[in-house]
């Protein structure tokens, strides 16, 4: 059997697709060596896993998947970063990492957020954002039986 790069890089992406369940896509603008370098160093101090792939393979491996829609976003060199699960990010913080990544969207849950979906969330934690939710719901629920019993 051949072990050829470019399909290996390919199945892995493919790969990282189906398996993992939450992920960033981020697009690098215009990155040469140096700027590559300090990008990497912030993303290992704050603990985040990372895969660069260029646009030809990504495109074939979205080309008759589920995250076709996603395809014409692509254009250059796609950054996708995993973070650990024992570090909370706040969203706000990961926009800022560099302004050289632009942030296209997240998959969470096979499902793909662009970023005006996620403007309101403050943080990537499920339970911290149920119980907003919760909060929210309780406060706005009773304002018609006020007004009722005004």
């Amino acid at each position: 059997m051949e072990f050829e790069l470019k399909n290996y890089k390919f199945f892995k992406i493919k790969h990282y697709l189906k398996k993992t369940h939450f992920f960033f896509f981020f697009n690098g603008i215009n990155l040469n060596l140096k700027n590559w370098i300090l990008i990497e160093q912030t993303l290992k101090k704050l603990k985040l896993k990372f895969y660069k792939i260029y646009n030809a393979l990504i495109i074939k491996a979205i080309k008759n998947s589920i995250y076709e829609n996603i395809k014409s976003l692509i254009s250059g060199l796609i950054i996708i970063l995993k973070p650990n699960s024992e570090n909370l990010l706040k969203l706000k913080k990961l926009l800022t990492i560099n302004p050289l990544l632009t942030l296209l969207s997240i998959k969470l849950n096979n499902k793909l957020y662009s970023i005006p979906q996620l403007k309101k969330i403050i943080f990537l934690d499920f339970k911290k954002n149920a119980a907003i939710l919760y909060k929210s719901l309780k406060t706005y629920l009773k304002i018609p039986y006020y007004k009722l019993v005004k």
